[in-house]
């Protein structure tokens, strides 16, 4: 997944909108229709109208923008909440209610990751078991933007959940998304992947050179320092 930079706003707070009546894409498109203050209210009044039948019993978690990648336009755009057990779904989607995106977050296990050095941060942060984007490679996808406001929400959602916008994930893909990670602020445990990583995206901005194979993938964190600059990206 390639993201490139969007909007440098924070998301703000976040409120909850359970639907209860029909669903159309009007409906959709209202959702999303009016500028958002980031300050105060992320869903426009509008957005409680659309059904709950949207995604079984899903909430609104918040609106945000996307830049679409051909005219530089901001696309607004709205995340859905799912529960189901400890594990949370987060769906980005579009005016008429494409999903754009998701990810899944569920609350640690002690035991799974074997790494004395990132314990304690592991055994209180949120693990994202799950991240998709419709950009498939860099400059596919239609917007820019989609990778991050997942993030973004994803850090919202930690800090709800008592974790402080703390979270972690095993990063590997066919396509290897750690880069991308690491630039948004994330971060291997292990420190030498990431000196590695500094000097790949160094020698990368000038020239195609090929992503070494240690750093594919590994355990990340979002340090502490770093949850704050990840929301103003």
């Amino acid at each position: 997944m390639n993201v490139n930079k969007v909007i440098p706003k924070i998301v703000g707070k976040v409120k909850e909108v359970t639907y209860s009546s029909g669903f159309n894409k009007l409906d959709c498109a209202k959702a999303v229709s009016n500028p958002v203050n980031y300050s105060e209210a992320p869903v426009s009044a509008e957005a409680a109208k659309i059904l709950k039948s949207l995604m079984h019993s899903e909430t609104i978690s918040g609106k945000t923008f996307l830049i679409e990648r051909d005219t530089g336009k901001k696309i607004p755009v709205f995340v859905t909440k799912f529960e189901r057990g400890d594990k949370k779904y987060l769906y980005l989607k579009d005016e008429n209610c494409q999903k754009l995106g998701h990810l899944a977050l569920e609350k640690p296990q002690r035991g799974y990751f074997q790494t004395a050095v990132g314990d304690d941060y592991i055994y209180n942060s949120m693990e994202m078991t799950e991240l998709e984007s419709i950009n498939k490679g860099h400059k596919l996808s239609k917007y820019r933007g989609i990778g991050i406001e997942l993030f973004k929400f994803a850090v919202l959602e930690s800090k709800k959940s008592g974790f402080n916008g703390r979270l972690h994930l095993m990063a590997y893909n066919s396509v290897p998304p750690t880069p991308f990670y690491y630039k948004i602020g994330l971060r291997f445990i292990d420190d030498n992947k990431n000196k590695m990583m500094e000097d790949f995206i160094k020698m990368s901005a000038n020239s195609q050179i090929e992503l070494p194979e240690k750093i594919r993938q590994g355990l990340m964190y979002l340090p502490d320092e770093n949850i704050d600059k990840l929301l103003n990206l």
